[in-house]
């Protein structure tokens, strides 16, 4: 039947030279891998690096809390002590004024040691994703 007629057409492409652009499209492949490997391990270090002065700054702060604890103490003694020099009456109005607003002080700096002490912990869990009291991984 003339007015049926299929055609069928084969075709082989075989490159002969490619002018380098499979080697380039090959090299330009294992650097974008080499980059993000290098970007990768760039992120790995820095928080590494963030955990480790996030530990060095959670020991600074432990120390500083257990020295306004001590401050606290003494500042206590002393105000008790001037109170009662005070209603003896050693000592007058000036050094009872001053040994109170030397405990408010104290009571302050301590409170504001405990508000670094917990940001810091809870940064460190953060950085971690872990839970020190417990003793588990926390999930993302």
């Amino acid at each position: 039947d003339l007015l049926q007629q299929d055609m069928i057409t084969f075709g082989v492409s075989i490159p002969l030279i490619d002018w380098g652009i499979r080697k380039g499209t090959y090299n330009k492949a294992k650097n974008n891998v080499d980059e993000v490997n290098a970007e990768e391990g760039q992120k790995i270090s820095s928080v590494e690096q963030e955990v480790c002065s996030t530990v060095n700054d959670f020991n600074v702060q432990i120390k500083i809390l257990s020295a306004t604890k001590d401050a606290i103490r003494l500042s206590e003694m002393v105000y008790s002590e001037i109170v009662e020099r005070f209603k003896l009456g050693r000592d007058g109005v000036k050094p009872l004024m001053d040994a109170m607003l030397d405990r408010q002080e104290a009571q302050n700096k301590y409170i504001q040691a405990m508000q670094n002490y917990w940001v810091t912990y809870y940064k460190l869990r953060r950085l971690t994703l872990f839970d020190f009291e417990k003793g588990v991984e926390l999930g993302e």
